[in-house]
């Protein structure tokens, strides 16, 4: 037998890439529906959070082209009354409730989004299993949203011209009003806002940079960070460039 008839090796798909290439023909096979068009504001498209916990560091900046985003992590009141500082967000889930977020203000045209009176509910919206325990997604949601609630946001844009670079900051603090739940019991259901409150700064300049992206491409991929932010920026990288000038990325 000559090395071209040998039988080729079977090659089977793991359940979540079955489920992936299935979101795939979808996707292309329709387009999105209303509530399938999700937004993102563009700098954190190119711009993205820690993938791990950061332990110890209270800032992070990162830089991708003309844009910058700088956060820093500020003290919080405990259930205690004492100040502690609970650190940077990372991982996939403060992505995903970021872009929830966002996307129910620009569809509202309003910088105070409704939610759900549990995270039960908020979970289950974004396509999450809802479990406890110490490891379970009820507990690492509310860190992670705790920890983006307690942080400073600023974005910086520079532009080069003949006379120098001009560097412009806008203070972006994503939350003007975020409640924070501290049961007496921990196995008490923890309890979510009514509302949240957007401050006006993020959401005018949400409102002028907001880019959309279909979000059944973002839930296959939703667990993990790299491939979110992967998407992300392939998505607004996309969306500005000219139909009729086509661009090669390498």
């Amino acid at each position: 037998m000559t090395q071209d008839e040998l039988p080729l090796p079977e090659f089977k798909l793991r359940p979540v890439d079955e489920k992936r290439v299935k979101g795939v023909q979808d996707i292309i096979e329709h387009d999105p529906l209303g509530h399938e068009k999700w937004y993102i504001h563009s700098v954190l498209a190119q711009c993205f959070l820690p993938y791990r916990d950061q332990k110890g560091t209270r800032d992070w900046h990162r830089k991708n082209g003309n844009a910058s985003l700088a956060i820093s992590a500020t003290p919080i009141e405990d259930e205690n009354g004492e100040m502690k500082v609970l650190g940077l967000p990372f991982g996939a889930k403060p992505r995903l409730f970021m872009s929830k977020i966002q996307t129910d203000a620009i569809r509202n045209q309003s910088p105070i989004i409704p939610v759900e009176t549990s995270m039960t509910g908020m979970l289950k919206d974004l396509g999450y299993a809802v479990t406890g325990g110490k490891k379970g997604t009820l507990t690492s949601f509310k860190e992670q949203t705790s920890r983006l609630a307690a942080c400073r946001f600023r974005i910086f844009h520079s532009q080069k011209s003949d006379a120098g670079t001009l560097s412009r900051a806008v203070n972006a603090d994503i939350f003007k009003e975020f409640e924070l739940w501290f049961p007496q019991d921990p196995n008490q259901q923890t309890f979510w806002p009514t509302e949240i409150k957007l401050t006006n700064d993020f959401y005018e300049n949400l409102k002028e940079h907001a880019i959309p992206y279909d979000f059944r491409g973002f839930k296959l991929i939703q667990n993990n960070a790299r491939a979110i932010d992967i998407f992300l920026w392939m998505t607004q990288r996309l969306h500005r460039i000219p139909h009729n000038k086509p661009l090669f990325l390498k």
